[in-house]
C-alpha cells in the first residue's frame, strides 16, 4: 500500500489562507479531495494522511467531514487545544496519540467507553 503521508486540503480563502503569498500563487485555489483522485489512481497511490493548515477545530471537523466522504483519506491529523479546560466537550471525536488526533466515529474501535473507565 503506497500513502501520501502529508497532504492538505481547504477551500482557499484569501484572508483565512493569508500565508500563502505571493511565491506560492499557484495554491491560491480550492485543494479538495476530487482533485487527486485521477492523480492518485494514475500513480497507484492508495490513500493520503490529511493534515490540518490550520489550527483550529473547524478545520478538523472539516478534514473529519472530507474523510468520511472519501475512502482514500485513511487518517487525519488535526488540532485541538489541549490547554482548553473544557477540552473534553470541545471534541465531537476523541483524542489519541502523543500528538493529539481526532479520529471519526467509524474508527471507534481505537477507542471505548469501557476501556476508558478502565
Amino acid at each position: 500500500m503506497i500513502i501520501d503521508a502529508h497532504q492538505h486540503f481547504w477551500k482557499y480563502e484569501p484572508i483565512k489562507h493569508e500565508w500563502i503569498d505571493e511565491s506560492m500563487a499557484v495554491i491560491r485555489q480550492d485543494f479538495l479531495p476530487s482533485d487527486l483522485q485521477q492523480t492518485y489512481a494514475a500513480n497507484g497511490i492508495d490513500g493520503c494522511v490529511a493534515v490540518q493548515a490550520d489550527q483550529t477545530l473547524a478545520e478538523t471537523d472539516f478534514l473529519l467531514k472530507l474523510s468520511g466522504e472519501n475512502h482514500f483519506i485513511k487518517g487525519v491529523v488535526g488540532w485541538v487545544d489541549l490547554r482548553d479546560k473544557n477540552v473534553d466537550n470541545s471534541c465531537d471525536t476523541p483524542i489519541l496519540g502523543i500528538s493529539p488526533a481526532r479520529i471519526p466515529p467509524s474508527l471507534s474501535s481505537f477507542h471505548s467507553p469501557e476501556r476508558d473507565r478502565a
